[in-house]
């Protein structure tokens, strides 16, 4: 998983709001920000800190297929990955549902992914 956060081309162009619009309640940038800090830093958070959907940034459509992990602001997981994190223990984690939609906001990417709320912190 670290290496997927740090690697790049897991980062899609995906967000909370598209550049033109305001940012919807509770996701203002610095909002984003902290809750994908507290995140990473394995912090449990509730399901209302993240969005319930992302919207593609660019009128073309999406013509790429999902992977498996992707983080747009979050780290995200497709269905099938998501799967494998639920036969495991995640303590006080958890999978957060969430839909990708295409720019128009209507067409729909995928509606099989999921937030992951790490919620693990290492003890000394």
């Amino acid at each position: 998983m670290s290496t997927v956060i740090r690697k790049t081309e897991a980062f899609r162009s995906f967000n909370s709001a598209l550049e033109h619009e305001p940012r919807p309640a509770g996701f203002s940038i610095t909002e984003v920000i902290a809750t994908n800090d507290s995140n990473l830093k394995g912090e449990p958070l509730p399901r209302s800190r993240f969005p319930e959907a992302l919207f593609h940034l660019r009128p073309q459509k999406y013509a790429k297929s999902v992977p498996p992990v992707l983080r747009p602001n979050y780290l995200c997981l497709r269905g099938d990955a998501a799967e494998i994190f639920r036969q495991q223990s995640m303590g006080r984690g958890a999978l957060y549902p969430m839909k990708l939609y295409e720019y128009d906001k209507t067409t729909l990417i995928r509606d099989d992914i999921f937030i992951l709320n790490i919620a693990m912190q290492k003890t000394r």
